[in-house]
């Protein structure tokens, strides 16, 4: 038999966990394709402003640069999966 506590520990992991690595690996899957399609269309002369720290990326950059933020994306995206995964058997078994 689970103890008390134990239990109180995973509805409280189930509680936070479920929704904010959701929430994530959907926002940032999301993120990804937004930002391929933004740096597509900034090189073809759609007026978007793709800015980093100190200087702005220039238009024939802006679909490697694009692939590359995507690229992180995608593996934090992966990342949330797996944590959400992994809280889900914290959960549940």
């Amino acid at each position: 038999m689970r103890s008390i506590p134990n239990l109180m520990l995973r509805g409280l992991v189930g509680l936070f966990a479920f929704p904010v690595f959701g929430v994530l690996t959907a926002g940032l899957a999301l993120c990804a394709v937004v930002t391929i399609v933004a740096g597509i269309l900034r090189t073809v002369g759609v007026d978007i402003q793709m800015n980093m720290v100190l200087f702005e990326v220039p238009r024939y950059l802006s679909v490697p640069v694009a692939l590359g933020f995507s690229v992180l994306f995608i593996g934090l995206s992966a990342a949330s999966w797996r944590a959400l995964r992994l809280s889900y058997r914290f959960v549940v078994l």
